[in-house]
């Protein structure tokens, strides 16, 4: 099991690599559940991140972005996920809004069928829908989705406030029946590290639980990340870059 942080500026990036974080992700954290980070942004921080892995050769770093919550048109989300694979971005996390939604159906499988690895993010409630989970997770799989992962859209509740232990360790277990990597994120603290590591997700997601009084447009405390990363063991990851 991974932890992955979401991050805004080479400042947090930094702070986050330094506390032994290998999931990195880039999320305009000010508003929005998945609202893609500036372009200046995101390059100052790849850059970051490519200084860190010449010095740390063996550093196992992955980078993952955010697109926004919905899309504009077919030609926008193109063009946010192609800026940022451009930039050297290893996985795109897709809303449920896009990734669900035929207007955007064929240039999604054309970015997969290119190998673009893409992980699909649920929302907590369609976790609850056990006729169609698993249908929908065949789907996915099928069409060469990476991953999967469950999120909250309202940051001010956790996703354990909107979904069963149970749900989610169903959606677990056929994402990973399915050979997809599987994550959870929403709210999540670190005391609720000990309950969630019985899911045997690939990664944890965490934002608003290591920063400032738990809001994620404050700052990231590092010895709350120091501390997350501890208390996980293990580094497997079924996605490579």
């Amino acid at each position: 099991m991974r932890i992955l942080v979401s991050v805004n500026s080479v400042v947090e990036a930094q702070l986050v690599l330094a506390a032994g974080v290998s999931l990195i992700d880039l999320k305009d954290t000010s508003h929005g559940a998945l609202s893609a980070l500036s372009m200046s942004q995101s390059v100052a921080i790849m850059q970051a991140v490519n200084g860190y892995k010449k010095q740390h050769a063996h550093a196992d770093i992955l980078v993952s972005a955010t697109v926004g919550d919905t899309a504009e048109s077919v030609a926008a989300l193109l063009e946010l996920i192609q800026s940022r694979l451009e930039i050297g971005v290893d996985i795109i996390k897709l809303p449920e809004a896009i990734w669900d939604h035929p207007l955007y159906a064929t240039v999604i499988s054309q970015l997969l069928a290119a190998g673009t690895q893409m992980v699909a993010v649920f929302c907590p409630d369609s976790l609850l829908q056990a006729s169609t989970l698993e249908l929908r997770l065949n789907k996915l799989a099928r069409q060469g989705y990476v991953g999967v992962m469950v999120d909250t859209i309202d940051k001010s509740s956790s996703v354990l406030d909107c979904v069963s232990i149970s749900h989610i360790q169903k959606f677990t277990e056929i994402a990973r029946r399915l050979q997809l990597m599987v994550g959870v994120a929403g709210g999540l603290r670190p005391a609720y590290l000990a309950q969630l590591r019985s899911l045997e997700a690939d990664f944890l997601g965490f934002r608003s639980g290591l920063c400032e009084k738990g809001l994620r447009q404050s700052n990231l405390l590092a010895e709350s990340i120091v501390s997350v990363v501890r208390q996980v063991s293990g580094n497997c990851c079924k996605m490579s870059a």
